[in-house]
């Protein structure tokens, strides 16, 4: 996926593994004693690519509720604060654009299947931005 005329392409690569043993019979339902058994997801890397330019990356531990909804806990890092906030809908005015020259760490929650971050926990002022002449890739489609 592109966006925007003669755009690098984006690509999103994950590693993930599956811990917690149900200990079911062959061919019973799996997933409700894998969730009691404290079964989770853990997101080791989740990364967004434009070109060779990391935009964000992204480690979680995920598990189902009692409502088998999504939940879980974990940290999105960006150099690109501006960009990674936009592509989950957070409105971020007051970051700087431009590359930081170390990644900006947000933590991020997974509630009843809904994504939280919270801006304010957002380390953005005095950061320093490694080349503000040369700024993070714009998304547009």
């Amino acid at each position: 996926m592109a966006f925007g005329k003669g755009a690098q392409p984006l690509t999103l690569m994950a590693s993930l593994g599956v811990t917690g043993d149900p200990r079911v019979k062959p061919g019973a339902p799996i997933v409700e004693p894998w969730r009691q058994a404290g079964g989770t997801i853990e997101l080791y890397t989740l990364q967004l690519k434009q070109g060779k330019d990391e935009m964000a990356s992204a480690q979680a531990t995920l598990a189902l509720n009692g409502a088998r909804r999504l939940i879980g806990a974990g940290t999105l890092n960006s150099p690109c604060p501006q960009q990674a906030l936009t592509l989950v809908g957070v409105p971020v005015d007051a970051a700087p654009p431009g590359h930081h020259e170390h990644p900006i760490a947000l933590p991020l929650r997974l509630e009843d299947g809904a994504l939280v971050l919270d801006a304010r926990q957002l380390p953005i002022s005095g950061a320093p931005v490694r080349n503000p002449a040369q700024p993070c890739p714009v998304l547009r489609r």
